[in-house]
């Protein structure tokens, strides 16, 4: 009885140690594998400029932007916060910018600016005459909005857009130089 339980105990320790061999060989085996693989994709994912990153760029800049995006931009000046958030989904845009401490509404789709703040009057402007949008907006309404102004904005999309309407309250003359 001595000799087999001394044999059955040799061979459960051959076995015992022939399987921490093998797992410690396969364990190398496939770290090495795996360190060495690459995944193969049937063309390179190239991410999106946009979507994700920071950007210095103007509110006239996005408006060409296209896609599906909301872009925004945050800070303090002097203790006075400054913000933006524009949703872009093609070529309708909705924004509101808080510039020191008044607010610029807009919502343009493909021919025409509408823009307004919190009074009861507001102004329309055809999209063909961007250049001329500092001049309604600082004329009549927020002196301070600048529509080539650079600010870092974060753009993330696509998002769950805004419904895009104008409020009934607000009345939208043409504006005339």
């Amino acid at each position: 009885m001595n000799k087999s339980t001394l044999l059955i105990g040799t061979i459960a320790v051959i076995v015992f140690l022939g399987m921490i061999t093998y797992l410690a060989l396969h364990q190398k085996s496939m770290q090495h594998e795996m360190g060495n693989t690459t995944p193969q994709f049937a063309s390179t994912p190239t991410p999106s400029k946009i979507t994700g990153s920071a950007m210095e760029t103007s509110f006239k800049d996005l408006l060409s932007l296209g896609g599906n995006h909301v872009c925004t931009y945050s800070y303090y000046t002097n203790g006075v916060k400054e913000q933006g958030k524009v949703f872009i989904n093609g070529e309708n845009v909705q924004a509101t910018f808080m510039p020191k401490q008044a607010t610029v509404n807009v919502i343009a789709n493909k021919t025409i600016f509408y823009i307004w703040t919190s009074s009861e009057n507001g102004y329309t402007l055809p999209r063909s005459s961007v250049d001329k949008f500092n001049a309604v907006v600082s004329a009549e309404l927020v002196p301070q909005f600048d529509i080539n102004k650079k600010e870092r904005y974060l753009c993330n999309g696509p998002s769950v857009q805004p419904a895009f309407s104008l409020p009934s309250t607000i009345t939208f003359p043409a504006y005339k130089e």
